[in-house]
């Protein structure tokens, strides 16, 4: 602290500085916050804090994103330009949903591709029952236009018809 007194001293700026304002710390730390609360503004207003979630920066982590993703391979897709979500061939394609006064389980019934499919059961007496796969979605980067595609089709059967 001693050093920061004397080199005050010797620059005459810093001196008068001193002498104008008693408690050049706190001018120091309020000029510092200033400036931050000024760039976090400007990078908001400028659109970067627009992403999901209310996140800051979460239109800067879309944009490198976009970069960059086009060049990612990501798992489902088919080399006749087909995207398979699930097919229930592993148990990675279970932890993709979620559910709600439901059960999904592993089946060999019904299989449309490979030898096995998914099989949920809803369970009664709930107001509500769901199955969703929404966060599947939320956590791919490389996976938010699906513009080039012109369908969804899901295959599912009633066993009780």
């Amino acid at each position: 602290m001693n050093a920061v007194r004397e080199l005050v001293k010797k620059i005459p700026p810093l001196r008068r500085l001193r002498r104008r304002y008693s408690n050049y710390k706190l001018l120091v730390t309020s000029c510092a916050g200033a400036f931050l609360i000024g760039l976090l503004a400007g990078i908001h207003l400028a659109g970067l804090g627009s992403g999901h979630g209310g996140s800051l920066f979460g239109g800067l982590r879309k944009a490198v994103a976009r970069t960059f993703a086009p060049n990612i391979v990501v798992a489902g897709h088919q080399q006749d330009g087909s995207f398979v979500i699930a097919n229930f061939e592993s148990v990675n394609d279970f932890k993709l949903w979620t559910v709600g006064a439901a059960m999904i389980e592993v089946s060999t019934e019904h299989a449309t591709q490979g030898s096995y499919s998914g099989k949920v059961t809803f369970y009664s007496g709930a107001k509500l029952s769901s199955v969703n796969i929404e966060e599947y979605f939320e956590s791919r980067y490389g996976m938010e236009d699906w513009s080039g595609y012109s369908a969804l089709a899901f295959d599912a059967a009633n066993p009780s018809e």
